[in-house]
């Protein structure tokens, strides 16, 4: 017979088969039964945080004790907890194969501790489900990304489990490693860190009389402010001056964008998710005065940024990819292996915006591009 026998985050599969988080695998019995059935792993039928606030909001009575009604929320919240702690307990007696627990949850509170709970009655994995519906008003650019960044910081500091992550550009600031890139518990991964003196090292050579550079960027976006710091601490090495707007919303970004224009010799842009979302506008309105924007990554370059000595997320991807398959294999413990950074930054131009706007490229960067578009995608 065929040897099925693998691996998945960590743990030793008879087989590939995982019974994915759904009503079949939400009771002792059913998960016997699919243990039996020949299944390789079971990730249990999700413990919801929403549903339990929910349910213990819909208890409460204004006309009420305060006191009584927060006796309710606990008392609903331990019981539920208590109800999932029993099942994997008794999911993991009568399964001889791996049980994977599954909590979706929407905030950084207490109520992810219930993580160390859940390692402790046995769970082998836990499966995160974040859910971020973007429906509040009062919602500001950058707190996406930063409760995510939240959750798995609250989490990592409670169970064991190692944790992968990719694309945080500063994980020093985010507490998921230690200054010199150690890090902090059993999580790794790795940054989309900017090459910084490169990309000045870049403008220079193709912009040699410019002097001011232009950079918008989210104030509520960590790393973009870090960025930032960095491209004024080494600017003036270039002969640089960095002209800075911060934008709170996109609705900003055409006033700071005509401002800037009046005030630099081109534009730089960063990772910054809010003004990567307006670059169209951005490069429309530098388009009409003539002055050039430069790109972080590929992307960019592909829809009008002039040139960028910068990233490419796949690469990125797959450098994250080959950190995992240490961990998974048992060759390296995540807390053994310090965040990395892009190994190659290269530089893409594009040739199209490079003759709109008069300039030539430099040939030594043109002979080494990684690639040369020649066209504006839409």
């Amino acid at each position: 017979m065929t040897d099925l026998k693998t691996t998945f985050a960590g743990l030793s599969l008879r087989n590939p088969i995982i019974i994915s988080s759904s009503g079949l695998t939400n009771s002792v019995g059913k998960n016997k039964k699919l243990a039996e059935d020949g299944a390789g792993a079971i990730v249990l039928k999700s413990l919801f945080e929403e549903q339990i606030m929910l349910e213990a909001e819909q208890l409460k009575d204004p006309a009420f004790y305060p006191e009584g009604s927060d006796y309710l929320a606990e008392y609903i919240r331990e019981h539920k907890l208590s109800e999932y702690l029993t099942l994997i307990k008794e999911s993991t007696k009568v399964c001889p194969i791996p049980i994977i627990a599954s909590i979706n949850c929407y905030s950084d509170s207490e109520w992810v501790d219930f993580a160390k709970q859940i390692e402790e009655a046995g769970a082998d994995a836990i499966e995160i489900n974040i859910l971020a519906l973007q429906s509040d008003v009062q919602y500001t650019y950058g707190s996406f990304e930063q409760r995510h960044i939240d959750i798995l910081r609250h989490i990592k500091r409670t169970v064991s489990i190692p944790v992968i992550y990719t694309a945080v550009t500063d994980p020093v600031a985010a507490e998921l490693a230690n200054a010199d890139g150690t890090p902090v518990g059993e999580v790794t991964g790795t940054s989309d860190k900017l090459p910084v003196e490169q990309q000045l090292e870049m403008i220079r050579a193709i912009l040699p009389d410019a002097k001011k550079i232009g950079i918008m960027y989210t104030t509520s976006e960590v790393n973009s402010a870090s960025t930032l710091a960095e491209y004024k601490e080494k600017a003036a090495d270039y002969g640089f001056e960095i002209v800075e707007s911060g934008v709170s919303s996109t609705a900003d970004i055409p006033l700071a964008a005509d401002s800037l224009l009046e005030q630099v010799d081109c534009l730089n842009n960063l990772t910054d998710n809010t003004v990567v979302a307006s670059l169209p506008l951005i490069l429309s309105k530098a388009n009409a005065k003539n002055i050039p924007v430069f790109g972080s990554e590929i992307e960019q370059v592909k829809i009008g940024c002039l040139a960028a000595m910068g990233l490419d997320y796949v690469d990125l991807g797959k450098q994250t990819g080959r950190m995992a398959a240490e961990v998974l294999k048992g060759e390296k413990k995540a807390s053994e292996l310090n965040f990395e950074v892009i190994e190659t930054a290269a530089f893409y131009g594009n040739s199209k915006v490079a003759e709109d706007l008069g300039i030539t490229f430099p040939e030594d960067l043109a002979s080494n591009a990684k690639e040369l578009f020649t066209e504006i995608t839409q």
